[in-house]
């Protein structure tokens, strides 16, 4: 979602017979934002116009819809299990014309997001229903998105790895969770905070509600008030702000004769559980074309709800000081003589003391040329800052191993900027090669290619001072790879600093690795990242700016996966931003990360030295 997030009530639980009422219910309990049932509206009880401009006028906003499906009997686990979403074949042009129909009023609301249960999915991949359920969702995925309107699933009919598989097996980035942990329960389909932290990636929005698990197998469980069932709510909170899974939390309440009252309970949890985010000041000190990525990927997760405000900026420039933007790069994240900030509103240092100097400066970012980094990062952390470091930290180890004995009796975080471990696609392949789901890695090869940059060309032109494409470039791959696997024993490279290729050699690991790096191609070459991973069964095949970026092979068919559309610098913004909001140390990228990755690019070097293997110092 665009606008930060909101904490609102499911129309249906309020059973209003009128917009009329539907707004005075939700005065009543105090909230200014809702989930609406779309089957009034189709239906004709309700008028669009009418409900809209209710809702409307007493400040409550429309955040998502429901779709419900035609014919579900919730009588009993078998019934809706047989009747449920879009299985039935019955029922199935009925349903079809309900999407349709509801794509159409979501979006004359302006509605960004639908959810409805799809329906048991079945776990096996041979059930020849499971071929008919993908068919039919992805037409309905198709027919919202055609609209502009993305879609989630209900949880809970299905355990976490099922709806998991179903979602890569989609292929519809605008499909995703609504997370339903109570649904967890009542249809006995696990725990729904371990749940949680496997579909957090997919998560587009969340119901609060609360349930206790059947104790007899093959019944429901039973709904009850928000905070005296079994979801452990302090827990899911927690995973929800560590995971960085900032979405609209929708109460929920479908049972009891007291719903205004228990979505007033539910409220109170809510708000005693996930206090309103401190916002972060944030410093930036570089203004190039990495410093302008990070102030647009700060200001996008604001928007986001991960509150931060860009209070300072450190620059030699005074047009820069003054928010004006430099030259784009290989990734463009906005144009040159973009105005970045106000300068009424953010401090302009010349020098780096300074910012430092500034209470109101907690975060810095740190993008300036490479060998300034560690004593820079040394200095914020010294002042009592946490830091975003870009990459690379430094050209030797050494250097990185000075910065490690000062981050570790620091009380601030400082976090190595290795933006591809929070892309998409590298992240759904990190969580791909730890599940095992594909079977182990039998083989695979990371290439990251270009031209040499054209922005700041003295300092890329000197690999004394940037350490050329093997430290600059190459890095993003070599990090990923010792991430995902390890670091290799020992590494053959061939090529040059401009160009290297590097086979890594492991004693329990795959057999065949291969990460290259290179930016000697000729100005106005298209840049490309890229990567080929071979399971025991299945192929991953990810390249940057294809049409189906991400295309998994298995059983036979070949199918584009579902990814996220945020770049991986709004990622690691947003996880150093919710470890800060959530007072965790646990990072997704640590400077004992770097001090791998860069012992392992030092045995690379050597080897394109002395044209043989070179062991990697651990």
């Amino acid at each position: 979602m665009n606008a930060a997030p909101r904490l609102g009530v499911c129309s249906w639980s309020l059973q209003p017979s009128s917009p009329a009422e539907l707004v005075a219910k939700l005065r009543e309990i105090g909230v200014d934002a809702c989930q609406l049932a779309l089957d009034p509206l189709r239906e004709g009880a309700w008028k669009l116009a009418e409900t809209r401009d209710a809702l409307r006028a007493a400040g409550i906003e429309i955040r998502s819809g429901m779709m419900g499906t035609h014919g579900e009997d919730y009588s009993t686990l078998d019934t809706i299990r047989v009747t449920g979403g879009v299985r039935p074949t019955e029922h199935w042009a009925k349903n079809l014309a309900i999407a349709h129909e509801d794509a159409r009023i979501a979006a004359e609301l302006g509605l960004p997001l639908v959810t409805f249960h799809a329906g048991f999915l079945p776990h096996e991949r041979n059930d020849p229903e499971r071929a008919v359920l993908l068919e039919r969702l992805r037409t309905v995925v198709d027919i919202y998105a055609e609209r502009g309107v993305n879609v989630a699933f209900e949880t809970g009919q299905e355990d976490a790895d099922t709806l998991l598989a179903f979602l890569a097996d989609l292929g519809r980035p605008r499909a995703g969770v609504n997370f339903d942990p109570a649904n967890m329960l009542l249809y006995d389909m696990g725990e729904p905070v371990s749940a949680l932290e496997k579909l957090a990636p997919h998560v587009r929005q969340v119901h609060i509600k609360d349930a206790v698990r059947t104790k007899v197998k093959g019944q429901w469980g039973a709904e009850v008030r928000v905070g005296t069932g079994e979801v452990a709510w302090d827990k899911f909170f927690a995973v929800l702000a560590r995971r960085g899974v900032r979405v609209d939390l929708m109460i929920e309440r479908e049972a009891g004769d007291q719903r205004v009252a228990d979505i007033k309970a539910a409220r109170a949890l809510v708000a005693k559980l996930t206090p309103a985010p401190r916002t972060i000041g944030v410093g930036v000190i570089g203004l190039g074309f990495m410093g302008r990525t990070h102030i647009n990927a700060f200001a996008a997760a604001n928007a986001a709800g991960f509150a931060n405000k860009l209070v300072a900026v450190c620059d030699k420039s005074p047009e820069r000081r003054a928010g004006r933007a430099s030259a784009a790069g290989n990734i463009a994240t906005g144009g040159a003589g973009e105005q970045l900030f106000d300068p009424r509103e953010v401090r302009g240092y010349e020098v780096a003391a300074q910012l430092f100097a500034d209470p109101a400066v907690e975060l810095v970012s740190i993008c300036t040329h490479t060998s300034t980094h560690v004593e820079l990062a040394k200095a914020a952390l010294e002042a009592g800052k946490h830091v975003l470091l870009e990459k690379p930290v430094a050209l030797d180890s050494a250097s990185i191993e000075q910065l490690l004995e000062v981050a570790r009796r620091s009380k601030g975080l400082c976090m190595p900027a290795m933006c591809i471990r929070f892309w998409p696609a590298w992240a759904w392949l990190k969580r791909a090669i730890a599940s095992g789901e594909y079977g182990a890695v039998k083989s695979a090869v990371f290439r990251r290619l270009g031209s040499r940059p054209q922005w700041a060309a003295d300092f890329y032109a000197n690999n004394t001072a940037s350490g050329g494409a093997l430290f600059d470039l190459h890095v993003h791959d070599v990090d990923f790879a010792t991430w995902c696997l390890g670091a290799p024993r020992f590494v053959s490279a061939a090529g040059s600093e401009e160009h290297v290729s590097a086979l890594y050699h492991y004693e329990n690991g795959p057999q065949h690795v291969v990460v290259e790096g290179g930016w000697d191609h000729s100005p106005g070459w298209s840049f490309k990242m890229a990567y080929t991973v071979v399971f025991e069964r299945a192929t991953a095949d990810y390249e940057f700016a294809r049409a189906h970026e991400l295309v998994l092979a298995r059983d036979g068919a070949s199918t584009p996966v579902a990814l996220d559309t945020h770049s991986g610098y709004d990622g690691e913004v947003r996880h150093l931003l919710s470890a800060l909001a959530s007072g965790s140390r646990e990072l997704d990228a640590t400077l004992e990360d770097a001090l791998l990755h860069t012992r392992v690019i030092e045995a690379e070097r050597k080897s394109l030295g002395v044209r043989q293997p070179v062991m990697v110092r651990r």
